[in-house]
Parts: C-alpha cells; sequence; structure tokens
C-alpha cells in the first residue's frame, strides 16, 4: 500500500527497482501500489523469480510512466508462477512497454485483467511477449489495451514475438491501436477470432489469398504503410468506422472493405484528405473499392485525392470504385479531386465509376 508520487526520471529510474544486480526472488509481492511522475521512469523493474510459489504483480495503479512493469528475465523454475494481473498502466513515452515479460521462462506466467491506455499518440508497445520456448505456459487473457497509434501506422496493443507459439492469447479487448496484434508465428484468424477487436484491417498476397502481415492491424494507415505492405497485395478493411489521416498510398495495392461500403466508413476529423493516391510513381496500379468516406469537418479539401501532377506511365492505373461519398452537406468540401499533369490528364489512366456522391459542394473537381 505504498504510494510513490513525483518519482523524477533523472534520478530515481525506476519506482521499484528489483533487477540484475539485486538478489534472486522467492514469493515475491508487489499489489495495490500507486506511481505517477515524470515521463521517463519505469514503475517496476522484476528479474530473478524462482522457487516453488506464486509471485503476484497486481492491482497497482501506474500513470505517466514511460515503462508499466518489465519482467527482465526468465522465470526461473518449473515450479513458479508469477500473475501480472488488474494493473491499471498508463503510459506516457512514444516507445517502451506498459508489460514486458522476458522469454525463455520454464514456469507459469499469465497477464490477465490489466487495463492499458497510451495517453497520447505512440508508436509504443502495450504487452510485449518476448521469443519464448517450448517450455513456457504464458496467457495473456482478459486485457483492456487501448490508443496505441502514432497516426503514422506505427503502436501495437499486443506484440508476441517469433517462438511465443505457446503463449495463449484469449478474450483481451483492443480498441484505437495502430496494430492490435504483431502476431510472429501465430494463426491470425485465431488471434481476431478469439479477442474483441474494435476494427479489423488484414493484407493478404492477393484478393482471396493467403495472410501476407502477420498482423490485425486497427487502421487502414497501418495497412497501407505501417507494415511496409508490397506491390501486388490486399488490404482488406474490416466493417466499422475508422478515423484516418491524409494517408498516402503510393504503391501497387488494392484498398477494399470485407463487407461492403454500407458497413465500412473512412473519416477524418481534419482539415485534409482521408486518402491520397499518388498515381505519379511508374508501374503501380492503386485501386480503392466499397469504402464509404464521410469527412465530420466541413473544409475546402477533398475526401480523396488523386495525384498524377507528376507524370506516371502509360501502364499506371488508379481507380476508385463502388465507393459512397456522404458529404457534409455544406459549402466546402469536395468528394474527389484529380490532380493531372495536363490538360489530358497525363499518362496515367484514371477511373472513377460506380460510386454515389451526395451533400458535397463538388463533387468531383478536375484541378
Amino acid at each position: 500500500n505504498n504510494e510513490l508520487i513525483n518519482v523524477d526520471g533523472t534520478s530515481a529510474p525506476a519506482g521499484i527497482d528489483l533487477s540484475a544486480d539485486k538478489p534472486t526472488y522467492d514469493e515475491l509481492t508487489i499489489t495495490e501500489n500507486s506511481f505517477s511522475g515524470d515521463e521517463d521512469y519505469a514503475a517496476i523493474t522484476v528479474d530473478d523469480i524462482s522457487g516453488s510459489s506464486t509471485s503476484e504483480l497486481t492491482n497497482n495503479v501506474i500513470e505517466g510512466a514511460s515503462a508499466g512493469i518489465n519482467l527482465e528475465t526468465a522465470v526461473d523454475s518449473s515450479d513458479t508462477t508469477l500473475n501480472i494481473d488488474e494493473n491499471e498502466i498508463t503510459l506516457d513515452a512514444d516507445t517502451n512497454n506498459a508489460i514486458f515479460v522476458a522469454g525463455g521462462s520454464n514456469g507459469e506466467v499469465t497477464v490477465s485483467s490489466n487495463t492499458i491506455v497510451a495517453d497520447h499518440e505512440a508508436a509504443a508497445t502495450g504487452i510485449n511477449i518476448a521469443a519464448a520456448s517450448s517450455s513456457d505456459v504464458i496467457s495473456v487473457t482478459d486485457n483492456t489495451v487501448t490508443g496505441f497509434d502514432d497516426a503514422s501506422g506505427d503502436g501495437v496493443a499486443i506484440l508476441l514475438n517469433d517462438g511465443s507459439e505457446n503463449v495463449a492469447a484469449t478474450g483481451n479487448q483492443l480498441s484505437n491501436n495502430a496494430v492490435h496484434f504483431d502476431a510472429g508465428s501465430y494463426t491470425i484468424d485465431d488471434l481476431v477470432s478469439e479477442n474483441t477487436l474494435d476494427n479489423v484491417v488484414l493484407v493478404f498476397d492477393e484478393e482471396g489469398g493467403n495472410i501476407a502481415v502477420d498482423a490485425a492491424l486497427g487502421t487502414v494507415e497501418a495497412g497501407v504503410n505501417g507494415f511496409n505492405t508490397a506491390d501486388g497485395q490486399y488490404v482488406e478493411v474490416g466493417p466499422g468506422t475508422y478515423e484516418e489521416n491524409s494517408i498516402t498510398v503510393a504503391n501497387d495495392v488494392v484498398i477494399s472493405s470485407a463487407d461492403g461500403a454500407s458497413e465500412t466508413t473512412l473519416t477524418t476529423s481534419t482539415a485534409n484528405p482521408i486518402l491520397n493516391l499518388d498515381g505519379s510513381t511508374d508501374d503501380e496500379d492503386i485501386t480503392v473499392s466499397g469504402l464509404t468516406f464521410a469527412a465530420g469537418e466541413d473544409t475546402a479539401a477533398s475526401e480523396v485525392t488523386i495525384d498524377t501532377s507528376a507524370g506516371g506511365s502509360s501502364d499506371d492505373t488508379v481507380t476508385i470504385e463502388d465507393s459512397v461519398f456522404a458529404g457534409p452537406g455544406t459549402s466546402d468540401r469536395t468528394a474527389i479531386t484529380l490532380q493531372q499533369a495536363d490538360a489530358d490528364g497525363g499518362p496515367v489512366t484514371i477511373n472513377v465509376q460506380d460510386n454515389e456522391i451526395s451533400n458535397y459542394a463538388t463533387g468531383i473537381a478536375v484541378a
């Protein structure tokens, strides 16, 4: 029942530091503590837990930390149980982890019922499970992780590194993250079905093909740019509403909804376009299909900009089709703007077809 207030990150890098130069612990309990302070501190750092016992890191409240709970090395004994449960962690950092569990543990580790929030746009990680061994018994269950998104496609709710196949990840509630699961060797379909995700974006090698990116993503930005989506891949956008901001699409890619425009909406609260389709790169085809665009701002911008002003080649095609543009019903917003290289539109083929456009000052503008 300790209360550590205003931890100074320069002189006290950890609120409770039981790391490498400390003894080995047999039955360790750190519970019901409160941490707050500057962003450059780690709340709890633990190393070398062993013995035939159960250790508890539970019910702690951690605010404004750059790192929450770090288990730096493995749980050493097969008879050892470590529970990291029911902590409330607000992370204030662009990197680091709210909870980190080292792999190679011989004991049983549970990470359960924690509430983890990134309190600003962050490319940090909520729960990071390092590469595990075949003897590991690690469960990541019933955690709530939200807000890990730096608006550039980075930020991970749960990271399961390669080799951590023995981790059970079920019942977690993940929302407003760029990446819900960075899944290593896991089966993405299982993670999606066994956890609750607010939005799901998957990347396939082609339409109807195989998963190409081992991750369950939470934003279209992450699907297009966060994992360096390769040419020819298919970004499938699941049902839901996606808050996006000026996504630049400059590679050969298809962006399409899983269940149609009526179930899938892209919006923005900024004065920027939602999508910028760069058709100026040679040998690329960009297709956007089956989405609803509905900006929340009445600004003199477009929902989608197609830019071929820097050229392109005759082999290039940019297509927007089967989508719905639902305008704010006021005087400034444009649905689609074509920025072309010359009066003839340059060598790039542009297809804007079979879309529904309503409530805009201008439907399609050719600049």
